[in-house]
């Protein structure tokens, strides 16, 4: 009995060590397979995203060369210039176009070589916001000098990138040329009479009061000239306002041959025209321009072959004489043309306070025959 289980005992001894061997076995088989599926799903991801990796950097190298093209062929001009130093370091063909410069000649070049009337420490400061962090930009407009030395209007945006070594400004150039002319363009419309290109009637209310307060620095006198052409609807009717309109414009033209460079003449409407005299120290001064003023229609006007002969009847006013308020020095100088027109024995009338005491009268016999009736 005893010689007997000294044999099974050994045996059993055997057959669990065999167990647990075949576990370990299995065991490490088991995670032999799973770490070959993670070193094979590695492997896999590790290529796929190599393959990911190289589609970017070709997507992106397509993207910045798409980009590059389209900056360079962008009519704006586009300059990558040292902070420093401000000397081109980059710059694409809207700026060699714009320009007329070659690449090796921009290349040498400094961004005040390019800016009209702004040296290189202008520059710096104008760009020290960006540098200190105050501002994320700048925009400001300039001229800009082209090769041939002519210039031309530009609105200019600066903006830094401290990242790159050394900062770089990205400067983007925008040639406002036709928009400049087409604002010239409106201001003068708004400003100067289409027909003849004198001064209209908005412009000259304030220029008059600026010549009234040189007039009070020099302590000197300014007249109003307010002139109306004689028998202008007749004219009109009979040879129509084709031929009216070229009578203004050399009407206009002969008034600007009397006058001197201080004075400015403009037109109102119609047949009406107003000329400022300024500098005066006496009233017989403007007299004498007034008087080379009517001398000046005795000549006929030639007008599509037919001889037109006119005249003006003028009316006067002076500040500070008369008044301070440009208004009603225009009025005055209105009413004593109108009664220079109705005296037919004299071409022009200084206003005076008889005249307006008169005209007062005149409206008050008016007003009451009015309420007679």
């Amino acid at each position: 009995m005893t010689g007997t289980l000294s044999l099974i005992v050994p045996e059993m001894i055997n057959i669990f060590t065999a167990f647990l061997v075949f576990i370990y076995l299995f065991i490490l088989i088991r995670a032999s397979t799973r770490l070959n599926e993670v070193l094979v799903s590695s492997l896999h991801l590790r290529y796929e995203n190599l393959a990911l990796v190289k589609d970017l950097e070709e997507e992106k190298h397509q993207l910045n060369n798409r980009l590059g093209r389209i900056l360079n062929d962008s009519s704006n001009e586009l300059y990558i210039v040292n902070a420093d130093t401000l000397n081109c370091l980059q710059f694409n063909r809207g700026a060699l176009d714009n320009l007329g410069y070659s690449n090796d000649e921009l290349a040498g070049m400094t961004l005040d070589d390019i800016i009209v009337d702004l040296s290189k420490e202008e520059i710096l400061n104008l760009i020290r916001p960006l540098q200190i962090g105050t501002r994320d930009s700048l925009t400001y407009k300039n001229l800009q000098k082209r090769r041939d030395g002519s210039t031309y209007p530009v609105e200019i945006r600066m903006q830094l990138s401290a990242q790159e070594e050394p900062p770089v400004l990205v400067v983007t150039a925008l040639d406002i040329t036709e928009r400049d002319e087409a604002e010239k363009k409106l201001i003068h419309q708004a400003n100067f009479d289409q027909l003849t290109n004198l001064p209209n009637r908005y412009y000259m209310l304030s220029y008059i009061r600026s010549a009234f307060a040189r007039a009070k620095r020099q302590n000197s006198k300014v007249a109003l000239l307010f002139l109306d052409l004689n028998n202008f609807k007749d004219i009109n009717d009979t040879l129509g306002h084709g031929t009216g309109d070229e009578l203004l414009k050399m009407v206009a033209d002969r008034l600007l041959l009397m006058l001197r460079e201080t004075d400015t003449a403009a037109r109102l409407g119609d047949d009406e025209f107003l000329v400022l005299l300024e500098g005066l120290q006496r009233q017989d001064q403007a007299e004498v321009v007034v008087h080379k003023v009517i001398g000046s229609f005795a000549e006929p006007f030639s007008v599509d072959g037919n001889e037109i002969c006119t005249s003006a009847s003028i009316g006067i006013s002076t500040f500070p004489d008369d008044g301070n308020s440009v208004e009603l020095l225009m009025q005055y100088a209105d009413t004593a043309m109108y009664y220079a027109k109705k005296d037919s024995s004299s071409a022009y009338r200084f206003f005076s306070h008889e005249l307006r005491a008169y005209i007062d009268e005149q409206l008050a016999i008016e007003n009451r025959l009015r309420h007679a009736i």
